[in-house]
């Protein structure tokens, strides 16, 4: 039960992200409850969140390993985007992961992640943690780990949403004769909850001060792409695309066209951050006889190489899974949560 003492400091936050998801659906998901478990519904797996569309009873089911993982996952994210924007700011065309560094930590991260999905910590009744990463903190100090958090919130808030719609369009997965259109019906009805009425301004000038309602906007945006891409990270992990989900690639493109956001988004810079460090962290990904005009062009070019790489899942090398240094090290399991959104 190492997950549950390790999280469910999270929990206040967790139920207020869900709340807001039910706000945003109305009426027809006022009956929706949020149940969190141990253990996943199928045998042998720990991370998971799934919809029960039961008439009676209706349930967004998540575990507390689904949390860890994502949660791991959004703290890699957001130690390793930050150093790729950093790099590329200051002309870097590759970033070397030294031992010990933010990026060092921000792949351990990523490892444990993968982890969680089918493994708990060892646990006497007390709460462990890895000893090469920071520990969970619902209210930490250092930079790294708040923008973490800030990203796990978000992610969790368009996910939420995609289950709720799952429930609300009376999805049953199970027996779906189509569920690859499903899903696309869940994730469009939850990108268009989680936009709600705000806008980019398509006039203001390119490069000038965003105004609050678009600021939110674009939040909002990448709580998208982070939970998009931490759902890339299963299929990464089973090394085959999702037969019932539609191509990671493709999820993020439709979803991000919904908001319209404008071509200096810092919300598509840090998506395109995301999906570089998940597919070659290391990689060259813009040169300084080459660069990125703006953030669309550079997201466009980070989903079409994601969807190049997925396709290639079955060829590639397996994924990197740098050392735990931790007197509870992880083993290299690979094997996918049941549910991803």
């Amino acid at each position: 039960m190492t997950c549950k003492l390790m999280f469910q400091q999270f929990e206040p936050a967790i139920r207020k992200c869900f709340g807001h998801a039910i706000d945003d659906a109305g009426e027809a998901a006022r009956d929706i409850k949020l149940d969190i478990h141990e253990n996943a519904l199928r045998p042998g797996l720990k991370a998971e969140f799934a919809a029960l569309p039961e008439k009676d009873d209706r349930i967004v089911r998540v575990t507390w390993n689904g949390f860890a993982t994502l949660w791991s996952a959004c703290q890699g994210f957001a130690r390793l985007a930050n150093a790729m924007h950093q790099g590329m700011q200051q002309g870097q065309e590759r970033l070397d992961v030294a031992s010990g560094s933010e990026l060092q930590i921000g792949l351990n991260f990523l490892t444990a992640s993968m982890w969680f999905r089918a493994n708990d910590m060892p646990s006497d009744g007390k709460a462990h943690w890895i000893d090469a990463l920071p520990s969970p903190s619902a209210n930490p100090t250092d930079q790294s780990s708040v923008a973490g958090n800030r990203l796990f919130i978000g992610a969790l808030a368009w996910i939420f949403r995609h289950e709720i719609a799952h429930i609300t369009l009376g999805h049953i997965v199970s027996t779906a004769s189509d569920p690859i259109a499903q899903e696309k019906q869940a994730d469009d009805q939850a990108a268009d909850w989680l936009r709600g009425n705000r806008l980019a301004d398509q006039s203001r000038p390119v490069g000038s001060p965003v105004a609050e309602e678009e600021l939110e906007l674009e939040q909002r945006a990448m709580a998208i792409v982070l939970g998009t891409v931490w759902i890339a990270t299963f299929e990464i992990g089973a090394r085959q695309p999702s037969a019932v989900h539609p191509p990671v690639a493709d999820r993020i493109s439709k979803t991000l066209d919904r908001f319209s956001l404008r071509e200096d988004s810092a919300a598509l810079l840090i998506a395109a951050n995301c999906i570089s460090v998940l597919i070659d962290p290391q990689g060259q990904w813009s040169t300084r006889e080459q660069p990125y005009q703006n953030s669309l062009e550079y997201l466009q070019d980070a989903v079409r190489r994601l969807q190049h790489y997925m396709l290639d899942l079955t060829h590639q090398q397996p994924w990197h899974k740098p050392s735990l240094d931790s007197g509870h090290r992880p083993a290299t399991s690979t094997k996918p949560a049941s549910d991803e959104p």
